[in-house]
């Protein structure tokens, strides 16, 4: 007998068919699915266990900075899994850090992270009112606050007040650091200190009862030549060298108004 559909028993038969392979796709569909979320999520487990996590962490060049300093600043605390760090973002931090000038962060699977650090250099002292001073780079960084700088740094004399160690001076501080930098090894051993005015005019405290006018800082190099090239002369003080005009160097008796002899 034939149902109350009015359809052909064939017809139906197909239509069973039909949707029995429909339901089998769908299964086998999410079956495919559950399979494939399973097995990343056994792949982040692996991922995220302490197999694969920042268990040895190697910190390189380091010598001012604390490595422990250098291992927070990268987020390497804690051991945490080497999917999570992230070389430029963990580099960056470190870089944040006074004394470090750059910083090449690397994973090295399956569980180590090296930390390549290059420091700064201190150039010269800001000193302070309270004895010592501040610590700073060619390019005005501050590297720390100290109350013992070493003997060989000139002092900076700067008419702006030094901030926090990782922060850089203020201008005009530049014009007497482009001065330092460029001072040779013979001429480094006259100068006592090194004075920007607020207008960017630089002069030097000369041991020996000498004092050289160097005025803005351009043609570095070449007044810093001319000055020890009358030095070498056998001058002696007190007396004033005016090398603004290079290649015109003067000599006055006696130090300017205010000149520490």
């Amino acid at each position: 007998m034939s149902r109350g559909d009015g359809l052909d028993p064939r017809m139906r038969a197909r239509r069973a068919e039909v949707d029995q392979a429909r339901r089998r796709r769908r299964r086998r569909s999410l079956l495919g699915v559950v399979g494939v979320i399973v097995v990343l999520a056994g792949f982040l487990a692996v991922l995220y266990s302490p197999i694969f996590s920042a268990r040895h962490v190697a910190v390189i060049g380091a010598g001012e900075t604390p490595a422990g300093a250098i291992i927070a600043a990268a987020g390497l605390v804690g051991h945490p899994p080497l999917v999570d760090v992230n070389p430029a973002e963990a580099a960056s931090r470190v870089e944040a850090l006074p004394w470090v000038g750059t910083a090449i962060v690397k994973r090295h699977w399956p569980d180590s992270v090296t930390v390549d650090v290059t420091e700064r250099a201190a150039v010269a002292l800001v000193p302070s009112s309270g004895g010592g001073g501040y610590l700073v780079d060619r390019t005005g960084r501050i590297l720390a606050v100290t109350r013992h700088p070493p003997a060989s740094l000139p002092s900076l004399h700067v008419p702006v007040a030094p901030g926090r160690p990782g922060s850089w001076l203020a201008s005009p501080s530049g014009a007497g650091l482009d001065v330092i930098v460029n001072l040779t090894p013979a001429l480094s051993g006259w100068v006592r200190s090194v004075d920007v005015s607020a207008a960017g005019q630089v002069d030097l405290d000369l041991t020996g009862k000498l004092f050289a006018v160097v005025g803005p800082p351009t043609e570095v190099r070449a007044k810093l030549e001319a000055l020890a090239s009358v030095l070498a002369s056998g001058l002696s003080g007190p007396a004033t060298v005016d090398v603004r005009v290079p290649q015109e160097p003067t000599v006055t008796p006696g130090l300017p108004a205010g000149a520490a002899g």
